[in-house]
């Protein structure tokens, strides 16, 4: 049993290795000695994901094939290390662009966006936008099969891809030419106070 799991956490290591072509291999032990290395277990493998991520080489934004290939291999990192991806590092992973302009590119926004990515080919947005997609899908999915704690998941859901759980107030339009006369409104208060002293004193 033990060879099993020794076999299998090789295999991830070689994957792992095949899959993250545009990792310097020296950068990530150079990270390691500033005190990044953290031991086996859950902490260690949330820490190793994000460093692996931190440590990607910047694509050409303007090269779809390239942006195609960085949104694959995001995924891929995520599902070797069996974790749900993250706006955030999906952005990391894309030059390490912020949640905003993630947001601003896969809704349109593009008045909220720098020159640099406000000029994005159309190819690139497209590719962009169903990377994003794809996570809210596979949000919706953890939710619906209850693998994810209900509180984050909505508050994700809210921030992230526009969600919302509210309750929404109807106001009706009163026209200004309809007259209502100040002896019924009165009239009509005061059966409702009569009524309601009326079902008191009844009561006792």
């Amino acid at each position: 049993m033990a060879e099993k799991k020794k076999q299998s956490k090789s295999m991830k290591g070689k994957t792992v290795k095949k899959e993250l072509k545009g990792i310097d291999p020296k950068r990530l032990v150079t990270i390691d000695r500033r005190g990044y290395k953290v031991e086996k277990g859950e902490q260690a493998t949330l820490m190793s994901v994000n460093l692996i991520l931190f440590s990607l080489k910047d694509i050409d934004m303007y090269d779809v094939a390239q942006v195609s290939e960085r949104i694959q291999l995001f995924f891929k990192i995520f599902d070797e290390y069996q974790l749900k991806p993250t706006v955030s590092g999906f952005g990391l992973a894309l030059n390490g662009i912020s949640r905003d302009t993630l947001y601003a590119i896969a809704y349109g926004y593009y008045e909220n966006l720098g020159e640099y990515y406000r000029n994005l080919p159309h190819e690139v947005v497209h590719e962009v936008k169903k990377g994003y997609k794809l996570l809210e899908s596979l949000h919706e999915t953890y939710m619906m099969n209850n693998s994810m704690n209900n509180i984050t998941g909505i508050f994700l859901a809210k921030n992230h891809y526009r969600y919302k759980d509210q309750a929404d107030t109807v106001v009706h339009h009163v026209s200004s030419n309809e007259r209502y006369n100040i002896n019924d409104i009165k009239n009509r208060y005061e059966n409702d106070i009569i009524d309601v002293e009326t079902e008191e004193k009844e009561k006792k």
